[in-house]
């Protein structure tokens, strides 16, 4: 860099402690502490023209994972359904297995029959519910009387002593 006299400031300075150039108005206050990192400014005061950038949206990969899968499955079922048919008797068999795996594996809701609760299930469920209800009573006051037989049987222990 260089300095001519006529880039360097004019006018009386002296270089303080830091560095800095100071005034040398000695009424003057001392200056406060300039802080040489970067300006920290809240989030709402901050203005930029770049807009947020937007992240991994998983519905949308979720989606073209379920548009792949369907195409693969698609064009495999289409594979198996225009077999020659000069192929022999055993692989046949196998490709007409995978197809209709694939066919029913697309849309397994359709095949699958509901299971309706009866009334014989259901007052065996009740039975059932109503019998680990009383097991856990039980048990609780099994414990809170274990409990106050160890601090009544401490008592005792304690009253013996003169």
């Amino acid at each position: 860099m260089n300095h001519s006299p006529s880039s360097r400031p004019q006018g009386p300075s002296t270089l303080n402690s830091g560095g800095m150039p100071s005034s040398t108005n000695a009424n003057a206050p001392p200056a406060a502490p300039t802080h040489q990192g970067p300006i920290l400014t809240s989030k709402s005061s901050r203005i930029t023209s770049v807009p947020k950038p937007s992240g991994i949206d998983p519905v949308s990969l979720l989606n073209e994972r379920e548009n792949r899968l369907a195409a693969k499955v698609a064009s495999r079922i289409d594979e198996l359904s225009n077999l020659p048919g000069t192929i022999e008797d055993d692989t046949r068999m196998k490709a007409e297995i995978e197809d209709s795996t694939l066919e029913t594996a697309i849309n397994f809701k359709a095949y699958k029959r509901t299971k309706r609760q009866g009334l014989r299930e259901a007052r065996a469920t009740e039975k059932l519910e109503k019998q680990l209800r009383l097991e856990a009573e039980r048990k609780k006051k099994a414990k809170a009387s274990r409990i106050f037989e160890c601090c009544f049987s401490t008592r005792q222990g304690v009253s013996e002593f003169p």
